[in-house]
């Protein structure tokens, strides 16, 4: 992802003239990275918005990480014995989003 700066560059060079084919070269990026910069017309990083992979499987996750006293490793082993197709990079982000998202009097104890 391009950075504030970077965008910043793109967009002055744009406006001096310079080709999007001569931005792309010169900053080592995509033609398609500056046309898009260009289109949106502003320096601000887009957040990503990309859904949660462990959202189906929240309250299994909130029951076992109870029943397994905060052990990740145990939560994500008797979610696969489930059938949950769930990383366990997944679990542990879905984790610590959870902390910042679900009051810990909800969850029955705290994630």
């Amino acid at each position: 992802m391009l950075s504030q700066a970077q965008r910043t560059t793109i967009l002055e060079l744009h406006t001096q003239g310079v080709a999007k084919r001569e931005i792309a070269r010169v900053m080592g990026i995509s033609r398609v990275a500056v046309r898009r910069v260009l289109r949106s017309n502003s320096t601000a990083v887009p957040e990503l918005q990309r859904p949660e992979k462990a959202e189906p499987y929240r309250q299994k996750i909130l029951e076992l990480f109870d029943r397994c006293k905060g052990n990740l490793v145990r939560v994500h082993e008797e979610l696969l014995a489930g059938g949950a197709q769930l990383s366990y990079a997944a679990l542990t982000a879905f984790c610590r989003a959870a902390r910042n998202r679900i009051p810990a009097a909800s969850s029955g104890g705290t994630v």
